[in-house]
């Protein structure tokens, strides 16, 4: 009987050992003080409801106000990283299912927060909506910026968006529509 408890008394000082080990490397383990990353989009829905086009002089010159919030399409994209390790990250406009203009009339003008083109946004020859790259082979899904930010780096861009003035004006309404996201 007492071999029997001399055994048990070995198990249980084994557990209690290893418990203790468990709580120690636990409560001692340096925690992740990781931050998230921050995105912020001013109006991440574009909507051109009944909008008229305009040349892509004027397109390229738009600026915000609660005047032309609805006009045409303009967002200002904010994505930060205050992490130790560098992320790559996509900015993507999805188009609305409902849409009824044509790809080939929207257009498309990335900048930087002090209006310089971002590479592939060129003044002379400004994309459309279809000449974007797929996301993900979806159709849909376009790739606006495709981007790395090292540790503690922020980069803010301006998109301005409207409707190409080699588009013929109908009596019917027509609606376009966008969201904006960062993917990371």
């Amino acid at each position: 009987m007492g071999n029997i408890f001399k055994q048990y008394r070995k198990i249980v000082l084994f557990l209690l050992v290893v418990l203790i080990f468990i709580i120690v490397f636990f409560f001692f383990k340096s925690p992740n003080y990781e931050k998230p990353i921050s995105i912020h989009i001013s109006h991440n829905n574009i909507l051109f409801d009944n909008s008229l086009p305009i040349s892509d002089s004027l397109g390229k010159e738009m600026v915000y106000s609660k005047k032309n919030k609805n006009i045409q399409g303009f967002s200002e994209i904010t994505v930060n990283n205050p992490n130790k390790d560098k992320i790559s990250f996509y900015i993507v406009i999805t188009k609305d299912d409902n849409s009824k203009i044509s790809d080939n009339y929207i257009k498309m003008y990335l900048t930087d927060k002090n209006n310089n083109p971002i590479e592939g946004y060129d003044e002379s020859l400004i994309p459309t909506f279809y000449d974007l790259k797929d996301y993900n082979k979806d159709s849909k899904r376009k790739i606006l910026y495709k981007g790395v930010l090292n540790k503690e780096e922020e980069r803010s861009f301006i998109l301005r968006s409207w409707i190409s003035d080699s588009y013929a004006i109908s009596n019917q309404i027509e609606e376009c529509s966008f969201k904006i996201e960062v993917i990371i």
